[in-house]
Protein backbone atom coordinates (compact mmCIF):
# COMPACT_ATOMS: atom_id res chain seq x y z
CA UNK A 1 0.00 0.00 0.00
CA UNK A 2 1.01 3.64 -0.85
CA UNK A 3 4.16 2.64 -3.00
CA UNK A 4 5.31 3.48 -6.18
CA UNK A 5 4.43 7.09 -7.00
CA UNK A 6 7.32 8.45 -7.27
CA UNK A 7 8.36 6.66 -10.31
CA UNK A 8 4.48 8.16 -11.87
CA UNK A 9 4.72 11.86 -12.48
CA UNK A 10 1.71 11.70 -14.01
CA UNK A 11 -0.06 10.43 -10.91
CA UNK A 12 1.68 12.47 -8.89
CA UNK A 13 0.33 15.83 -10.32
CA UNK A 14 -3.27 14.24 -10.21
CA UNK A 15 -3.07 13.37 -6.79
CA UNK A 16 -1.59 17.26 -6.08
CA UNK A 17 -4.43 18.66 -7.98
CA UNK A 18 -6.69 16.12 -6.02
CA UNK A 19 -5.58 17.23 -2.20
CA UNK A 20 -5.42 21.55 -3.60
CA UNK A 21 -8.79 20.97 -5.02
CA UNK A 22 -10.23 19.20 -1.55
CA UNK A 23 -8.24 21.99 0.45
CA UNK A 24 -9.57 24.76 -1.74
CA UNK A 25 -13.57 23.93 -2.00
CA UNK A 26 -14.11 21.74 1.20
CA UNK A 27 -15.23 18.70 -0.89
CA UNK A 28 -13.66 16.56 -3.31
CA UNK A 29 -13.63 17.33 -7.07
CA UNK A 30 -15.53 15.19 -9.84
CA UNK A 31 -13.35 13.35 -12.37
CA UNK A 32 -14.02 16.09 -15.11
CA UNK A 33 -12.74 18.72 -12.31
CA UNK A 34 -9.46 16.74 -12.34
CA UNK A 35 -9.37 16.62 -16.13
CA UNK A 36 -9.68 20.29 -16.51
CA UNK A 37 -7.16 21.31 -13.88
CA UNK A 38 -4.41 19.05 -14.86
CA UNK A 39 -5.02 19.41 -18.80
CA UNK A 40 -5.88 15.21 -19.63
CA UNK A 41 -9.02 13.92 -20.73
CA UNK A 42 -11.58 12.32 -19.02
CA UNK A 43 -10.31 8.40 -19.47
CA UNK A 44 -6.97 9.71 -19.02
CA UNK A 45 -8.02 10.83 -15.12
CA UNK A 46 -9.92 7.88 -14.71
CA UNK A 47 -6.95 5.76 -15.28
CA UNK A 48 -4.64 7.82 -13.06
CA UNK A 49 -7.50 7.73 -10.09
CA UNK A 50 -8.23 4.15 -10.76
CA UNK A 51 -4.17 3.61 -10.96
CA UNK A 52 -3.55 5.47 -7.43
CA UNK A 53 -6.35 3.76 -5.74
CA UNK A 54 -4.99 0.32 -6.64
CA UNK A 55 -1.81 1.93 -5.00
CA UNK A 56 -3.23 2.52 -1.83
CA UNK A 57 -2.87 6.39 -1.95
CA UNK A 58 -6.77 7.39 -2.52
CA UNK A 59 -10.25 5.82 -2.13
CA UNK A 60 -13.75 6.49 -3.17
CA UNK A 61 -17.41 5.72 -2.58
CA UNK A 62 -18.39 3.53 -5.93
CA UNK A 63 -21.35 4.70 -8.02
CA UNK A 64 -20.99 8.06 -5.93
CA UNK A 65 -19.64 11.92 -7.42
CA UNK A 66 -17.25 13.56 -5.54
CA UNK A 67 -15.70 11.23 -2.71
CA UNK A 68 -12.37 10.88 -4.26
CA UNK A 69 -10.33 11.31 -0.86
CA UNK A 70 -6.60 11.11 -0.40
CA UNK A 71 -5.42 8.08 2.49
CA UNK A 72 -1.78 9.45 2.05
CA UNK A 73 0.27 13.04 2.68
CA UNK A 74 3.11 13.25 0.23
CA UNK A 75 6.18 14.95 1.30
CA UNK A 76 7.98 17.55 -0.76
CA UNK A 77 11.66 16.49 -0.67
CA UNK A 78 11.23 13.33 -2.23
CA UNK A 79 7.78 12.22 -3.05
CA UNK A 80 7.51 9.34 -0.18
CA UNK A 81 4.43 9.09 2.07
CA UNK A 82 4.20 10.86 5.01
CA UNK A 83 1.79 9.52 7.38
CA UNK A 84 -1.81 7.89 6.65
CA UNK A 85 -4.08 10.45 6.66
CA UNK A 86 -7.64 8.66 7.59
CA UNK A 87 -10.61 11.06 6.80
Amino acid sequence: MGKGISNHTQSQMVLAALMEYTQEHGYPPSIRDLAMLTGKGYSTMAYHLDWLERMGWITHDAGKDRTWRVLYQVQEDDGEPEAPVLR
